[in-house]
């Protein structure tokens, strides 16, 4: 899905000259959300050191 845009490691270029791909980056937003959510879930469930 990313091909046709320019893309870094943290980074997608989107031309000016096209509309902007909602659906991409609804897509990017939740699949990233997801991931920070289980990663607080995780440091939730870690024992706390002393």
């Amino acid at each position: 899905e990313l091909s046709p845009y320019q893309v870094s490691k943290g980074t997608i270029r989107f031309p000016l000259s096209q509309p902007v791909p909602v659906k991409l980056i609804e897509g990017i937003a939740k699949c990233r959300a997801t991931e920070a959510t289980e990663h607080a879930r995780a440091k939730q469930a870690r024992p706390k050191r002393r």
